[in-house]
C-alpha cells in the first residue's frame, strides 16, 4: 500500500473508538439551534447525538463550512451544500489533465489456505477487472462528474495499451484523449490480487519503466499540451513520477496555464517540489509535506508553519495538506483552514487521491472559491473508498 493510500485509509477510515456498544456509530443530528453567531462574528455550531432531525456527518461538516464562507444562518440551514451545487451545477467546463497514464488490474478472490509449496496465501479467483488507471484515473474523475476532459498521456504499444484503447473508447468516450505512443518503453501496468471477503490487497505487481521520457517524446509532449491550453478551465498535473511530467514539460505548462489565467493543480510525487513553482495548488500530504520543507509536521501549527515555508518556496497560491485520520487543511493567503475526515468504512482505497484532485480540478474550473472545492473533493474522496477498485464518484453521489 503507497503512501497516498495509507493516508486516505486513514482519512476516511470507520473509527472504532467512535462506535458505541453494539457496533452502530451515532448518527449526527442538527438541533434546531445548530447555528449561533458569537460576538466577534465567527459561526458555532451546536451539534447532538439521536433526536430530532438525522443528518448525515459529511452534511453537517458541510454546512458548519457554508458559516465559515459568511452565508446568513438561515441560508446555511435551508442550503446545506452552501449553493455550490447551483454554482456547479452541470461542471459544464473543461479540464485539462496531464500525467502518467497505467493501465489498473484487480484479480479478486477468497484465501482459504496457505500454499504447500511456500508460506504464502493461496487466493481462489473469481473474478478480474481491468480500468484505466493513474493520471487517467483523475480523467475518469472529472469525466464522472459531468465535466469535459481533455487528456494528455503517452503509453506503448502492448497488450496493456490496447485494453486503454478499449476503454477511452468504449467507456469513457466523453474523454477527449491525445495519447502519445511511445515504442521504447511499456505501458504502465500494475496488477493488485485482493482477497474480497476481507477487502484486503495481498499483492500488487507492476510492470513499468520509471525513467523520463526521450527528448523528442517531451517536445511532442509540449507542443501537445500547450495547443490545447487554450480550451481548459483547469489544468491538473498528475505526477506520478514514472517520467512523463519532465521538469520542462512542467514548466511550459504551469507558465502557459498562468499565462492565460488558468487554474494549475498538481499531484506531486517529486522530493523537490521547485519544479511545480507557480502552481496555483498543491496537495502533498503529511509526510511530502515534511520531506518537501525538511520540517517536523507533527502538530496543526507544524502543518501550519511548513504550508506557510512550501508556498513561499514555490510561489503557489494554495497549499492543501491531506492529514490522515484528521481531515485536511487549506493554506492560503496567510490563513488556515482545516476540514475534518468524513468517517466512512473503507472498502478499497485505490485511486482515491486521484478523486480528490479530479474533483478540485472539475470544481475549481467551475468558478468554485478554494474552500468550496476542497470541501467537495473531502466529501469525493470519502465517498470513492467505499468502492471496490479503482472508482469514480458521479455528480449525483456527491450532491445527493
Amino acid at each position: 500500500m503507497s503512501t497516498d493510500d495509507e493516508d486516505f485509509a486513514a482519512m476516511f477510515a470507520e473509527s472504532e473508538r467512535d462506535k458505541p456498544r453494539g457496533g452502530k456509530r451515532p448518527r449526527v443530528t442538527l438541533s434546531p439551534t445548530i447555528v449561533t453567531r458569537l460576538s466577534d462574528g465567527k459561526p458555532a455550531a451546536a451539534l447532538s447525538t439521536p433526536g430530532g432531525d438525522n443528518q448525515d456527518q459529511a452534511l453537517t461538516q458541510i454546512l458548519i463550512a457554508a458559516l465559515d464562507f459568511n452565508m446568513n444562518a438561515q441560508n446555511a440551514i435551508e442550503a446545506p451544500r452552501f449553493q455550490t451545487r447551483h454554482l456547479v451545477s452541470s461542471f459544464d467546463n473543461h479540464a485539462w489533465n496531464i500525467g502518467d497514464l497505467m493501465l489498473d488490474e484487480f484479480v479478486y478472490g477468497e484465501v482459504s489456505r496457505i500454499s504447500p509449496e511456500a508460506p504464502t496465501p493461496v487466493l481462489a479467483v473469481t473474478r478480474e477487472s481491468k480500468v484505466i488507471g493513474g493520471a487517467g484515473n483523475v480523467a475518469r474523475g472529472v469525466a464522472a462528474l459531468g465535466a469535459r476532459c481533455l487528456f494528455v498521456a503517452v503509453m506503448g504499444e502492448d497488450g496493456a495499451s490496447q485494453e486503454l484503447d478499449r476503454a477511452f473508447r468504449e467507456d469513457w468516450p466523453s474523454i477527449e484523449t491525445h495519447i502519445l505512443r511511445d515504442l521504447s518503453r511499456p505501458t504502465t501496468r500494475k496488477v493488485r490480487f485482493v482477497s474480497e471477503h476481507h477487502s484486503t490487497h495481498l499483492l500488487r505487481a507492476d510492470w513499468e519503466v520509471a525513467a523520463p521520457v526521450s527528448a523528442e517524446m517531451e517536445r511532442s509532449l509540449i507542443d501537445t499540451a500547450t495547443s490545447l491550453l487554450g480550451r481548459a478551465d483547469a489544468v491538473v498535473l498528475s505526477d506520478y513520477a514514472k517520467g512523463v511530467l519532465s521538469p520542462r514539460l512542467i514548466r511550459a505548462v504551469i507558465d502557459a496555464a498562468k499565462a492565460g489565467g488558468k487554474p494549475v493543480i498538481v499531484d506531486p510525487k517529486r522530493h523537490d517540489f521547485g519544479i511545480y513553482h507557480g502552481a496555483t495548488l498543491i496537495t502533498p500530504n503529511r509526510k511530502e509535506l515534511a520531506d518537501a520543507t525538511r520540517r517536523t509536521v507533527a502538530s496543526g501549527d507544524d502543518i501550519a508553519a511548513a504550508a506557510h515555508d512550501l508556498c513561499g518556496q514555490i510561489g503557489s497560491d494554495a497549499v492543501l495538506v491531506t492529514r490522515s485520520e484528521e481531515g485536511m487543511t487549506l493554506f492560503a493567503q496567510g490563513s488556515t483552514w482545516s476540514i475534518p475526515a468524513v468517517a466512512r468504512e473503507v472498502f478499497d482505497v485505490s485511486g482515491a487521491g486521484d478523486t480528490v484532485i479530479a474533483v478540485l480540478g472539475a470544481a475549481l474550473g467551475a468558478g468554485a472559491e478554494l474552500r468550496e472545492a476542497v470541501t467537495l473533493a473531502n466529501r469525493a474522496g470519502s465517498i470513492v473508498v467505499g468502492k471496490l477498485g479503482t472508482a469514480t464518484v458521479s455528480y449525483a453521489e456527491l450532491f445527493e
